[in-house]
């Protein structure tokens, strides 16, 4: 199915793959609103859904992918050279985003890897975390391996294996098990074990 750029429709279950024009608003169908796409979703730029998306998977590029709503994907979610921001929570078992990835729900996949900045207010699971510029977490981290080129940021509970930071690392408190590598500064509020 195919909906052309600067479009707003109602999409309920789509049985095969979606590609979104850029500039468009998608709206999910019944209460609460949701977006059920047995195929992938592609979008072509920015795109809006109003409501929760499930799908396979989901491409997009150049631009921001906004979800006012939970996001759960089977495979795999890439987006090039552009963004995401889920308002609610989000799922999946690989997140590719080059540019920058905000979560206000809870985040869970195998490995997520962010080329610009990660944000997430909710809690975190992941095996592997990468990111590029900043991992800001206002919530719990469990992870296996974080690293982080730029600086590091943890508010909630760490249960990491191993933490590698580039810049600043600033962790509430928790376990790391295995090893922390810091090339700039270390902080720790609370009472952090490893």
């Amino acid at each position: 199915m195919k909906i052309p750029p600067h479009s707003k429709e109602t999409v309920g279950i789509v049985k095969e793959d979606l590609e979104i024009g850029r500039d468009s608003i998608i709206k999910g169908e019944g209460t609460p609103p949701k977006i059920v796409v047995e195929g992938l979703i592609v979008c072509r730029g920015r795109v809006l859904f109003e409501g929760d998306v499930e799908a396979r998977g989901i491409e997009g590029e150049e631009d921001t992918i906004e979800i006012r709503g939970n996001l759960i994907v089977e495979n795999s979610v890439t987006i090039e050279d552009g963004s995401l921001y889920v308002h609610g929570n989000l799922k999946a078992t690989r997140i590719d985003i080059d540019n920058s990835l905000r979560v206000r729900g809870n985040t869970e996949a195998e490995e997520i890897k962010v080329g610009g900045s990660l944000e997430t207010i909710g809690e975190i699971t992941a095996d592997k975390i990468v990111v590029g510029g900043t991992f800001e977490a206002k919530s719990d981290v469990k992870a296996e391996e974080i690293k982080v080129g730029g600086a590091l940021e943890i508010k909630g509970k760490v249960s990491v294996t191993d933490i590698n930071v580039g810049g600043s690392a600033e962790l509430s408190n928790g376990n790391v098990s295995g090893s922390i590598k810091v090339g700039g500064s270390l902080e720790t509020e609370g009472f952090l074990k490893f």
